[in-house]
């Protein structure tokens, strides 16, 4: 059963990565399409960190927190203690949260998407572990981190956003 399993296995991921099934199935993505989705992602992102209060999070006993995987590379890491302090200071939690806010909001409007992007990947991925590290783990807000982390690696500040508009106002070649 594992030899045949592990053979369909091999089988699909060569005919999945094939140039003919990306041609006919998967197609290229256009600038247009990678902003758009740049700016529903990020836009996602932002309602969820909008809605919630990570400032009232600092009122709980840390005891409440509970293991979530890659946060306890921030917990136990060099600044560890400083992780940790943050996470009881109230005034601290809220900037956070709205510097979280202010780079997705970044995103959105697609500006220096080079650098917006994956800090806004990053400081999302905290918030929404911090979150988790309180009230366990759910799956809401997964996905769209994930396609920020690939966003990342993408030309996605090419279309809808203000880096393509400033390269036409400076009369640079835009795709």
């Amino acid at each position: 059963r594992v030899l045949v399993a592990g053979l369909a296995f091999w089988i699909m991921t060569f005919l999945i990565t094939s140039r003919a099934f990306f041609r006919k199935f998967v197609g290229e993505a256009t600038p247009g399409t990678l902003g758009a989705i740049r700016m529903w992602t990020c836009l996602i992102l932002l309602i969820i960190t909008v809605w919630d209060d990570l400032g009232s999070l600092a009122l709980l006993p840390p005891e409440y927190r509970m293991d979530m995987g890659l946060m306890r590379v921030f917990h136990e890491g060099p600044f560890g203690s400083v992780f940790n302090a943050f996470l009881t200071n109230e005034t601290a939690m809220r900037l956070f949260q709205r510097v979280t806010e202010l780079v997705l909001f970044l995103g959105v409007i697609g500006w220096q998407t080079r650098i917006i992007i994956p800090l806004a990947t990053l400081l999302a991925f905290v918030f929404n572990g911090i979150l988790r590290e309180y009230s366990g783990f759910w799956h809401q807000g997964l996905i769209p981190i994930y396609v920020m982390a690939v966003l990342c690696f993408t030309p996605c500040g090419d279309g809808w956003s203000l880096d393509r508009l400033r390269k036409l106002y400076r009369g640079q070649v835009v795709p």
